[in-house]
């Protein structure tokens, strides 16, 4: 029986890409599981080994052989392991999204879920001239804690910057939680400056995390456009950071932002501008995400950049060192200073 199977296999049409789509649909399985096991509770219920009445319990589930079979799947795909009737947490990556610090990649998994899975579900409507879809709004708070995860590629380059100066006013542009101004003032006790968020509940997460950090008195975050006139951006910037931003204005407008934030520089000043730039079928994650920003309000295509750096050349920032943040991407950041 089993010869007349194995012959059958061999014998199919399309047998090696069956074979590599059923190693790609196992990665597949393990997104959907892991963001099942947050989003149910399992992966928090299960910080120690139970059984299944015991998770059914915790978890409140009422319908046990749907929670039978998530289950199963965990056992399948390795995640799970099983010993005398009690379950537990097996895999590297159930166990990472259980961490105290893994949930960044519990949202990076649950934005492939949701987001990345919608953008290809309605892409041929798109394609054929359908409207973009409003993601903004509910993708946000997921991006947000997603990219806690390359803070710590940029950290190296502030860092750098930051260090060994008498003075450093810095503004952050769409400074999110304000985690990258704490890092500047952890590395320069003399620094202080602005972060610019265009979204209110942003910005008030923002003041609210700085006074924690006790750095209210340094930093001041004010709610604006970057394109919009605001007194406190007044003054000369030592330093702006500009960072996984340039998408979200369309190509014809960047040299003109690139202008401005050359403008907010003091002289002798720098910009940080960090960004996924296109990959021309060379990173697989750069060519998501492009897909990705061309099927949302708001966002456009990823910048490429040779190009981006010939716009900052005639935004009046033609001193630029160029940095790959992330080995094996299109992940690169531009320090740009002003003559």
């Amino acid at each position: 029986m089993f010869l007349r199977s194995l012959r059958t296999a061999l014998q199919a049409r399309h047998k090696r890409a069956m074979f590599r789509l059923m190693q790609d649909a196992r990665s597949f399985l393990r997104l959907h599981f892991l963001d099942a096991a947050v989003q149910t509770g399992l992966a928090a219920a299960l910080v120690e080994p139970a059984t299944r009445e015991e998770l059914a319990a915790r978890l409140g589930a009422a319908r046990l052989e749907l929670l039978g079979a998530l289950l199963d799947l965990g056992l399948a795909l390795g995640e799970l392991g099983l010993e005398h009737g009690r379950y537990r947490a097996r895999g590297r990556a159930l166990r990472a999204v259980q961490a105290e610090d893994g949930d960044g990649l519990a949202a990076m998994v649950e934005a492939y879920v949701t987001y990345y899975n919608s953008v290809y579900v309605t892409l041929p409507e798109r394609l054929a001239g359908g409207p973009r879809a409003d993601y903004l709004d509910w993708i946000g708070p997921v991006v947000a804690r997603a990219s806690r995860l390359i803070e710590p590629y940029v950290a190296g380059m502030l860092l750098a910057e930051a260090r060994n100066r008498d003075r450093l006013r810095m503004l952050d542009v769409g400074c999110g939680s304000g985690t990258y101004l704490r890092l500047v003032a952890e590395a320069n006790p003399a620094a202080e400056g602005v972060g610019l968020e265009i979204d209110p509940a942003v910005a008030e997460q923002a003041r609210g995390n700085l006074a924690d950090w006790d750095l209210g008195g340094r930093f001041q975050v004010v709610e604006g456009d970057l394109r919009t006139p605001n007194p406190a951006l007044e003054g000369g910037f030592d330093f702006v950071l500009f960072a996984n931003l340039a998408y979200y204005f369309p190509p014809e407008e960047r040299e003109a932002v690139y202008r401005r934030l050359a403008g907010l520089l003091a002289e002798g000043g720098g910009l940080a501008l960090v960004c996924t730039f296109a990959g021309h079928g060379r990173d697989l994650l750069s060519a998501n995400l492009d897909v990705a920003t061309c099927s949302m309000q708001g966002c456009w295509p990823i910048p490429d950049l040779a190009e981006t750096q010939d716009r900052l050349a005639r935004a009046g920032l033609p001193r630029q060192r160029v940095e790959r943040l992330m080995p094996g991407s299109t992940y690169y950041g531009i320090l740009a200073r002003r003559e």
